[in-house]
């Protein structure tokens, strides 16, 4: 927001900051190495890994908050490590403002606070030795200003944030406020995330995807329920007696997505990276599957070993093992895919470096036993998390087509559009919104038969969408150009049942009627269109 109201809505300019932002990320890799693992080359290594790692090159390139969740947690991670370093209030406050920001960016950092101000408290960790004894901890009150150091500006950041939402969105303050209003996204994807008849429709691949996402959004409304924290709540809480419900289906579902969480192949949400990648050189090298899932397919099997290998000395490391695994378990408490589960893989580059290291070590000592069991064990690791990992996608998935049309289609180049809704038709031709909105592009460049074949589709294929009014206006269009008035007026009477604001229905009514010569029929439409003239919400124009 900062960056688009000093230049303006410029995407290039904020990927830009997006960059630089994912080399800073690259920089704390090596500065948490170093003072966590005390060892130069591991730091390093990690942070070159870090560097080449595609899905985070990726992100950086994407419009979402994936790559700065990454950079705010370890962020986090690197100030807290200081101010335990340096004992400066200064840098405690400011590890709690970023945890605040953090939040309202991802809120998986509110999980993490918890066991940070325990570490803070405990004193784990703090010029631990190596045998990581722990330290003479600092007196009652410098612990507890520590924790309102870090508490309190949090608090303030993302309390600033929850008055802003209620006061936006009135009805949240209404009723059962069991959910924080940070983000009024929590409910539908948590409710997506734990349905185990949904695991497959979830995948944004899925042919009933983006249909079966409307239904559900629509099942509060049909409860008389408004406000979007209100219809979070209400999916909260339809998903929990679910749950009770059905306690065993979900622990089997469950288990389906720690299984997705440690495995190599990333899932695509909004967009399918790997079909990206033939666009890329720099994603060719660094972002592939083919036997194994580069680079998730290394990091994690090998990044698990370290962890293991970390739990002697866990006051040293506790920073980052809860970090790993509160993000992994806060994913899992929704759904899996490649962005959610970014941040963690930064912390496993590290522990991934140190299994590596200490295999080596382990050769070059010849602790033969050693160096086996933690080979059989990061070999047991990387089969399971590369098993069945499969090969890159041939193509963009039918919604990449049918958005990127979209966009081709308002900056007018209209016969691009049409090829690329029509591929994506070609791949999903259930589609209902790829059909409606072929069928208005269609329109506008006066192809009246193939709208109304794309319109009729769409419309069969989900006759109660909310898209539905306005594809009825642009039906009768087309069939009025074709002469068939008739069937036009009862196109733009259904529209007006559904919906008697569509402006574009009475305009078609009020023309058709009056060449007709139904005068006094067309009159109360015709009264309609030009009370309504100039209005830009107008969902349809005259035949």
């Amino acid at each position: 927001g900062g960056l688009y109201a000093l230049v303006g809505q410029s995407g290039l300019v904020l990927k830009l900051v997006q960059a630089v932002i994912g080399a800073l990320t690259c920089v704390l890799v090596y500065r948490v190495g170093m003072r966590v693992f005390r060892a130069s080359g591991v730091a390093l290594i990690a942070a070159a890994f870090t560097a080449i790692n595609g899905t985070l090159i990726y992100f950086d390139g994407q419009l979402l908050s994936a790559s700065l969740d990454v950079f705010l947690q370890l962020l986090v991670v690197e100030l807290l490590l200081v101010a335990r370093e340096r004992s400066r209030m200064a840098l405690w406050w400011a590890a709690g403002i970023v945890i605040g920001i953090s939040a309202i960016n991802r809120g998986a950092i509110l999980l993490l606070l918890p066991l940070i101000g325990l570490w803070a408290w405990r004193g784990w960790g703090a010029n631990a030795p190596a045998g990581d004894r722990n330290p003479e901890r600092p007196g009652g009150t410098r612990r507890l200003a520590v924790l309102v150091a870090l508490v309190a500006p949090a608090l303030v950041t993302v309390g600033w944030t929850v008055l802003h939402n209620l006061r936006v969105d009135r009805h949240a303050s209404r009723g059962n406020m069991g959910l924080l209003p940070v983000a009024a996204n929590m409910g539908v994807n948590f409710y997506l995330g734990n349905h185990t008849a949904l695991r497959d429709i979830n995948k944004t691949a899925h042919p009933q995807h983006f249909s079966r996402y409307d239904d559900i959004m629509a099942l509060p409304t049909e409860q008389g329920i408004t406000g979007a924290f209100a219809r979070s709540q209400y999916l909260f809480r339809e998903t929990c007696a679910t749950i009770r419900r059905d306690p065993v289906g979900w622990l089997r579902l469950l288990g389906w997505k720690i299984r997705e969480l440690i495995h190599g192949a990333e899932i695509p949400r909004s967009g399918n990276l790997y079909a990206h990648r033939r666009h890329s050189p720099v994603l060719q090298m660094t972002l592939w599957k083919n036997v194994i899932a580069f680079p998730a397919g290394l990091i994690i099997p090998a990044g698990l070993c370290g962890m293991l290998l970390a739990l002697p000395a866990w006051r040293r490391h506790y920073l980052l093992l809860a970090a790993i695994l509160v993000q992994g378990g806060f994913v899992v408490m929704f759904f899996v895919t490649a962005r959610y589960r970014l941040p963690a893989m930064p912390l496993l580059t590290l522990y991934a470096v140190a299994a590596v290291h200490a295999l080596v070590r382990g050769l070059r000592a010849r602790a033969g036993l050693r160096v086996g069991a933690l080979g059989a064990v990061m070999i047991a690791l990387g089969v399971v998390s590369n098993w069945r990992v499969g090969g890159h996608p041939a193509d963009y998935e039918y919604y990449e087509h049918c958005l990127l049309a979209q966009v081709l289609e308002q900056n007018g180049d209209g016969a691009r559009a049409v090829a690329h809704y029509e591929t994506g038709l070609r791949l999903n031709p259930e589609y209902a919104w790829g059909h409606l909105h072929l069928g208005r592009a269609l329109l506008r460049r006066q192809d009246w038969q193939r709208a109304e074949h794309h319109l009729r589709r769409g419309i069969g294929l989900e006759p109660e969408s909310p898209n539905v009014p306005p594809a009825l206006v642009g039906l009768g269009r087309a069939l009025a150009k074709q002469g068939r008035d008739i069937e036009a007026l009862e196109a733009w009477r259904e529209a007006l049942r559904r919906d008697p604001e569509m402006v574009g229905a009475h305009r078609g009514l009020c023309t058709v009627l009056r060449r007709l010569m139904r005068f006094a029929d067309a009159a109360p439409h015709c009264a309609a269109a030009q009370s309504a003239s100039g209005n830009a919400s107008s969902a349809g124009s005259a035949p």
